[in-house]
């Protein structure tokens, strides 16, 4: 009796274990050996398909579509040819029906086949820097502050909000939350926000890093499960982006527009690219890096897009980006062409 309690006790108090690649420490579930893993994932998946096999599967499901939907219409498409001319009918239909029905296929075929495993949370979750870079975002600020201050997470964080030289009350907000988690570094000058996150990286005391956007509202467990997400990919994960949605969509038709493409154009797309290990970009909005790898990259570039840049150069370098699905956050979205910069000439 005295020997099984004391395997049960060693079991419940295994050591914490250092990850090799990614540099972090957390504590091992008790039900994880071997043998238990195992069975597990037998009983999980009893048909495993290879990355490469699935997207062979959705690429043939996608054409097999495209097929059927052309031959169902083709007395439509004579029709059409008879009024327009058979160059602009197939112009129009490959436009509108043919093109987009192949891009749903692959699509909808790719997540039917996605089964990737659950998020497992350890009971002691790793530290985290959280970094946020504000320039006149006194009316955003505090509600992203206070979506980060109750999280449900178990690990201790610390959260840098860089003031890139405000000229409306950002600061005097920032000051007015009184937590010891967060730290505000005041640049005098609006430097561009890859200064004011290299600014952040330089103090940042734990090796996992989390940018958020001063206007970005983290919907509850977005740490938890972007960190989850981020323990349990394949080792040479150096970054896993979370998913965006738009808060303010309502506001007018352009944020309504914007809103269907951070669905479409972003979540979906990254979802498949996740699928097949090739998810290209993990956004300075909402995603977790690591700081090590962020510091040999030389930090975030001084460009537009610096996320983008920083994304690429850890996929140039051997290194993959994760994307956690359900790691959500809300962004507020340009309301107006002015305030969006868009032009039309």
């Amino acid at each position: 009796m005295l020997e099984t309690r004391t395997e049960k006790e060693s079991n419940q108090n295994m050591a914490a274990t250092l990850h090799p690649q990614k540099g972090i420490t957390f504590v091992k579930p008790e039900a994880a050996t071997k043998e238990k893993i195992n069975e597990r994932n037998q009983t999980d998946k009893k048909i495993y398909i290879p990355v490469y096999s699935k997207f062979l599967i959705a690429q043939l499901g996608a054409l097999l579509w495209v097929l059927f939907s052309i031959w169902i219409a083709l007395p439509w498409i004579d029709s059409l040819a008879d009024i327009f001319g058979w160059v602009l009918t197939i112009f129009a239909i490959g436009g509108m029906a043919i093109v987009p029905g192949y891009i749903s296929g692959i699509i909808i075929f790719s997540i039917l086949l996605d089964r990737r495993p659950p998020v497992k949370i350890p009971g002691e979750l790793p530290a985290l820097s959280i970094l946020i870079a504000a320039y006149n975002e006194e009316n955003a600020i505090e509600d992203t502050l206070k979506s980060i201050l109750t999280q449900d997470y178990s690990g201790s964080i610390e959260i840098i909000v860089i003031d890139d030289g405000s000229t409306d009350q950002t600061t005097n907000i920032i000051e007015t939350i009184t937590d010891p988690r967060i730290q505000l570094i005041k640049q005098k000058k609006n430097q561009g926000k890859a200064s004011a996150l290299n600014a952040g990286l330089a103090v940042a005391s734990h090796g996992i890093i989390i940018t958020v956007d001063a206007d970005t509202f983290l919907y509850k467990d977005a740490l938890k499960y972007i960190v989850g997400r981020y323990l349990g990919d394949p080792e040479g994960t150096a970054a896993v982006a979370g998913a965006i949605a738009v808060r303010n969509s309502r506001k007018s038709w352009v944020t309504r527009v914007q809103e269907w493409d951070y669905f479409h154009g972003i979540a979906v797309v990254k979802r498949v690219q996740s699928l097949y290990q090739g998810t290209l970009v993990a956004q300075g909005a909402f995603s977790l890096y690591q700081r090590d790898l962020v510091k040999e990259m030389g930090g975030w570039a001084p460009c537009v897009g610096e996320d983008i840049v920083l994304s690429w150069g850890l996929l140039k370098q051997g290194y993959r980006i994760g994307y956690a699905e359900n790691a959500i956050v809300f962004t507020n979205v340009p309301e107006t062409y002015k305030q969006g910069g868009f032009k039309f000439e």
